[in-house]
């Protein structure tokens, strides 16, 4: 992995499940390597990652992220390294013809209760 090539997106998160980021484009896979959380309320707060592959209806649980009060951030991996595995996998829509999808595929955020909070990602899509 090389650090240059990591793309970075930042959502607000609250208890409606959402999108964090950009649709995984068709015969691509996208490579999650660094999650930061920061809990915005003044509660403790769980926070749960989401995915959703090649159009499925619901979205599968891949972490979730405890926090106990308000402004804790909590970040996995501390340090990223050059050989660093990747945290996720997010599979993209197969598509025979590369144009045409079979679905979509997401990454979902959402907090518990009345929380609220920023999750930020560092990645990279590769083709499959």
């Amino acid at each position: 992995m090389d650090r240059s090539e990591l793309k970075t997106v930042t959502a607000a998160v609250t208890a409606a499940e959402a999108t964090i980021g950009t649709v995984v484009p068709n015969n691509m896979r996208r490579y999650i390597y660094k999650i930061k959380f920061i809990n915005t309320i003044n509660a403790a707060n769980l926070f749960t990652l989401g995915k959703r592959e090649n159009g499925a209806g619901a979205t599968t649980t891949i972490d979730q992220i405890q926090t106990a009060v308000q402004h804790q951030m909590e970040t996995d991996p501390d340090v990223l390294y050059e050989d660093s595995a990747p945290l996720y996998i997010i599979e993209g829509p197969a598509s025979s013809d590369a144009i045409t999808p079979v679905g979509t595929s997401l990454v979902r955020g959402a907090c518990s209760g009345a929380g609220t909070g920023f999750i930020t990602l560092w990645y990279v899509d590769t083709p499959a």
